[in-house]
């Protein structure tokens, strides 16, 4: 039986240590950059193992610059609270393999989620549900 508000912790501890991820960037340093919208989309697959594929990105700005779009990396605090999420959302379709889940400042997010094979762990590399993503904030928002 699904646990809704185990599920609904699970989601928040994974909103929380996604977001303390946003400062370490993988190019550079975070500097005083402040963040709009934290995207991430996540692949697991358990079978034989625990395998996780992931795409991070921040939009952020540092005051007076324009808005740029910052990859970061995923601590091992979040992996692991996303394969608890999973377990915890595990129903009689079986488990999710992917989320694309957006946060902003504000502390609001959403998931969404598929059960559908994962692309990336199958090998489709190029797969990126990211691209556009500081386009698709600029047009939502109209900021810069």
């Amino acid at each position: 039986m699904i646990d809704a508000v185990a599920i609904q912790q699970a989601q928040q501890q994974v909103v929380r240590e996604v977001a303390a991820c946003v400062t370490d960037v993988m190019d550079g340093e975070w500097g005083n950059r402040e963040w709009k919208r934290i995207g991430l989309h996540a692949e697991i697959d358990t079978e034989g193992g625990k395998r996780i594929s992931s795409q991070t990105s921040a939009i952020a700005a540092a005051p007076g610059e324009p808005l740029e779009d910052v990859d970061f990396r995923l601590s091992r605090a979040a992996k692991d609270a996303l394969v608890a999420l999973r377990e915890a959302m595990r129903d009689d379709r079986g488990a999710w393999s992917s989320t694309l889940l957006t946060i902003e400042p504000s502390g609001t997010f959403s998931f969404d989620f598929s059960y559908e094979p994962p692309r990336r762990l199958a090998g489709d590399l190029l797969y990126s549900p990211l691209d556009g993503f500081l386009e698709q904030y600029e047009a939502q928002t109209g900021a810069r």
